[in-house]
């Protein structure tokens, strides 16, 4: 008996994962406001003879673990209450995000929903005899060890219009451009604070609302996720999801993508170095504000808000917020007028995120500080696919005359330093995508980084890429599907091999089991 249970503990622990925790900077410098509003609450449920005793007392300091030690099974609540009795922060006020995703959102769904629906409903005994729903375990979430999941407890309220959504690696102290992007979300809450309204864009086919400061100058643009193309909320009218399905990228995904083009445009790890392709400052937001697009509002809908002190309820938005960039479109310009370097970058970028959607009007011309044109990609929502089915219209650049000219040394540099597996590994800690979309990264970026070694110019690396036509298959397709088939036959030979060993050793112990018995019996 002894030993059955010490065996069952150690199995146990050897299925025990060490969960890493990051905390919010401004939740380190400002956890004494959580704290107190705990200690308030503990205070008017004791006796008046203890209150004045414990108002003396100074507040606990916060010790946040950096470290969780958890098991598979366990659940988000098991996860806060350990929090809440290292930290004394109440669940509650506690956000966990997981690879973007707020988890603890699934966890304060079940409850919700379900009083929600007898909020006007009298108590009756099958009422009484409800079952306690239980939040989702760890593994629903692909949280495994190692993992890294994020704490915060900043929410979007009247007083706080914006705040960062989950862990944003471009607001960290640490970061060159972390005060800028600050400043830019401080200036759109001075914008909403003396009412500048969010006004819609007159293109493009999902939500976007430009920001703008105190001084009614355009400064930011916002692109709610319940917004795009195929959302309940668009402002257009497209809510049909199927139609908006496009190589796989499924609706209200697109504003992360635009914020994967900003993270993989920059290093967060260099401070020294700056974006090569110029791509705006991006970062996902919460916004409480009811200036935006409902189609759909009745008890029924699953819109987050927040109680205020009038009557009517703020409702939230999450969704990316970019820098808003003054620019022409390429439409109004002679091509023959931009670099040969402007081009590259934009083509290499496209390449790099296998970007679906790089029309003229997808492009900004703006001159620098020398009065020279830059080209600035925006618009991003459609990269990063599932499937690669690009087509030759989809990339303008391909027809400039630029991209048939040969890579110059510095951007050949920088093709050679690009270090995929890191970006991946970047975008892994911030955003939840599948792992195709990754594995699309790995190839397009082979495909970048053998040719231009090879001495292909962007076009032809673009045209072994794109399809010459929606119908055909280009280059690529051919050869992945080829890969395909000879790593799949490849496979049956390997198996056909293990088999036929596995058939040997089987008859050699076979053998020797045989041997060992006759030498018995000749012994007995």
């Amino acid at each position: 008996y002894t030993y059955n249970t010490s065996s069952s503990y150690m199995a146990s622990e050897a299925l025990r994962m060490v969960i890493n925790l990051e905390v919010d900077e401004s939740l380190q410098t400002n956890y004494k406001q959580y704290q107190e509003q705990q200690s308030n609450q503990l205070n008017t449920t004791t006796n008046n003879n203890n209150t004045t005793t414990q108002q003396q007392q100074p507040s606990q300091q916060c010790l946040f673990p950096k470290q969780l030690k958890m098991f598979p099974w366990n659940d988000i609540q098991q996860i806060t209450q350990y929090i809440y009795q290292q930290t004394k922060i109440p669940t509650e006020k506690q956000r966990l995000f997981f690879r973007g995703r707020e988890i603890t959102a699934y966890h304060r769904k079940s409850p919700l929903s379900s009083s929600s629906s007898s909020r006007t409903s009298t108590p009756t005994k099958k009422s009484k005899k409800k079952k306690k729903l239980s939040s989702p375990t760890l593994s629903f979430f692909g949280i495994t060890h190692e993992s890294t999941i994020y704490l915060q407890c900043d929410i979007a309220n009247d007083c706080t219009p914006i705040v960062s959504y989950g862990y944003c690696s471009v607001l960290l102290s640490s970061i060159k451009s972390s005060q800028d992007n600050k400043l830019l979300i401080l200036s759109c809450i001075d914008g909403l604070f003396d009412d500048m309204k969010p006004s819609l864009s007159e293109d493009g086919e999902g939500g976007t609302y430009f920001l703008r400061d105190n001084k009614n100058t355009k400064i930011a643009c916002f692109k709610p996720s319940d917004e795009e193309a195929g959302c309940i909320n668009n402002p257009r009218g497209r809510i049909d999801p199927q139609q908006a399905m496009h190589c796989g990228i499924k609706p209200s995904e697109g504003h992360l993508r635009e914020i994967a083009a900003y993270l993989i445009d920059n290093d967060i790890n260099n401070q020294n170095s700056t974006g090569f392709h110029a791509v705006p400052p991006t970062m996902r937001v919460e916004i409480a504000y009811n200036g935006f697009n409902y189609n759909h509002i009745n008890d029924d809908d699953e819109i987050p808000s927040i109680s205020t002190t009038t009557t009517t309820e703020t409702k939230l938005k999450i969704g990316a917020l970019q820098k808003f960039i003054k620019g022409e479109v390429v439409e109004n310009f002679g091509v023959k007028n931009f670099a040969i370097r402007e081009v590259h970058k934009i083509g290499i970028l496209d390449i790099r995120i296998l970007n679906c959607d790089r029309n003229s009007g997808n492009v900004l011309v703006s001159r620098d500080e020398f009065g020279r044109y830059e080209l600035i990609p925006i618009d991003h929502g459609l990269s990063l696919p599932e499937k690669i089915e690009i087509t030759r219209d989809s990339w303008v650049w391909l027809n400039w005359d630029q991209s048939k000219q040969p890579f110059d040394p510095y951007t050949l540099e920088f093709i050679n330093n690009i270090d995929i597996e890191k970006d991946i590994k970047h975008l892994k800690s911030e955003l939840n995508f599948p792992q195709i979309t990754f594995e699309n990264m790995r190839i397009s970026h082979l495909v970048l980084k053998k040719c231009s070694n090879m001495g292909l110019t962007l076009h032809e690396i673009g045209s072994i890429i794109a399809r010459p036509d929606f119908d055909t298959k280009s280059i690529l397709e051919e050869l992945m599907t080829q890969a395909e088939i000879l790593a799949i036959e490849k496979f049956r030979q390997n198996k056909h091999l293990i088999n036929r060993i596995r058939l040997k050793r089987r008859k050699s112990v076979e053998r020797k089991r045989n041997r060992n018995r006759k030498h018995q019996k000749q012994q007995e």
